[in-house]
């Protein structure tokens, strides 16, 4: 999964590399700005025949360059510069899981804080939204990995041509205490009866249930399943 993007350098407007004269008569005098330009860690070395430069206290840079290094697509036909960030979705952080006070009303309507994706979203979404996962698989569902998070793929028998996010399982860092520390007791807490061992907590928020699990009482990390108990 792609990392969240970062540029070390601030930029006040970023304009095409080309010359003046295509966008004005009157000529202008920029200075080159001698700036490294640093995405996502990587020193990003620019083409010899475009440069930083700075004008009347302004940097600027080319969007060509910044628009291939974020995956965005850029189209310029003389009198319009059109960017179009659709496929640049998936490298801003929003698909980790962060449980705080918003968590349980949240979870009500099937939202996970951290997760920008709820259950009920349609397949092609969620791909628009993340990119393409890093593996995908069947596991009495279709699923798609993104990192941690784990979607499932549901389809109704009334609407199988549209499917959709019907379960979000996903590997989380919290301990016991720090969940419920967060989120206050659990509906239910005990060890699992589904034929396999795990220290079950789960919190009821209406139509969805949390189902925090872990291998014993004192893992320092587990699981959470966010589903419908009904499906």
């Amino acid at each position: 999964m792609k990392k969240p993007l970062s540029i070390s350098v601030l930029l006040a407007c970023a304009v095409l590399a080309f010359s003046t004269t295509a966008i004005a008569t009157d000529a202008i005098q920029a200075v080159i700005a001698p700036l490294q330009l640093v995405i996502n860690g990587d020193d990003e070395e620019l083409p010899k025949d475009t440069a930083i430069l700075n004008y009347n206290n302004h940097t600027y840079a080319p969007v060509r360059f910044l628009a291939e290094k974020l995956g965005a697509d850029l189209d310029y036909d003389g009198e319009r510069i059109t960017l179009d960030y659709q496929r640049a979705a998936a490298v801003w952080p929003v698909n980790e899981l962060k449980v705080n006070d918003d968590t349980l009303s949240l979870a009500k309507h099937g939202q996970l804080t951290g997760i920008g994706v709820p259950i009920g979203t349609s397949k092609k979404e969620l791909i628009d939204t993340l990119g393409e996962p890093d593996r995908t698989g069947e596991l009495n569902a279709p699923y798609l990995v993104y990192g941690n998070t784990t979607f499932y793929i549901w389809r109704d028998q009334e609407n199988p041509e549209h499917p959709y996010v019907g379960v979000i399982d996903l590997v989380h860092n919290l301990s016991i205490p720090e969940v419920k520390a967060l989120l206050g007791e659990p509906d239910e807490e005990d060890w699992s009866d589904g034929g396999y061992r795990e220290y079950l907590l789960i919190y009821h928020t209406g139509r969805y249930n949390l189902y925090f699990a872990y291998n014993d009482e004192t893992s320092k990390e587990g699981t959470l399943l966010f589903r419908d108990p009904k499906i």
